[in-house]
């Protein structure tokens, strides 16, 4: 599931309405989907196990001209989110796409991102065209 859920420099979306939606799908999806073998006694574990090969690419709304680069608060922000909604308990685990420019300003609040959820992972990408 990706979206780009917090603003970075300005932005209308909403992340805890994307965060709710997608979990209480996912939590649907996995309450009706049972194999026909499947015995009330494993339903539980089959349903908590299933999200599990899901994983959420959740990032910032861009700037890649941004001259100073993600601050702590910025990550901080997607912390506080991530718990608040208990996304690693209720997926595969996080992704954060990253402008490879923003991040060359500024990568101490990922190194701190990533201490707190190691199992996390960026994804560094860049554009066509984007300003050197």
């Amino acid at each position: 599931l990706n979206a780009d859920i917090l603003p970075f420099e300005s932005s209308k979306f909403n992340a805890d309405d994307f965060l709710s939606t997608c979990l209480n799908l996912l939590a649907n999806a996995s309450s009706t989907e049972y194999d026909n073998d499947d015995t009330q006694a494993n339903a539980a574990t089959h349903k908590t196990n299933k999200n599990l090969s899901v994983a959420f690419s959740i990032g910032y709304v861009t700037i890649v001209r941004s001259l100073l680069g993600f601050r702590e608060d910025d990550l901080m922000q997607m912390s506080t989110l991530i718990k608040q909604h208990h996304v690693m308990d209720h997926s595969a685990g996080v992704v954060l796409p990253i402008n490879a420019r923003v991040l060359s300003r500024n990568m101490l609040p990922f190194d701190l991102f990533l201490d707190e959820f190691p199992t996390s992972q960026l994804l560094v990408w860049t554009g066509h065209g984007e300003p050197p």
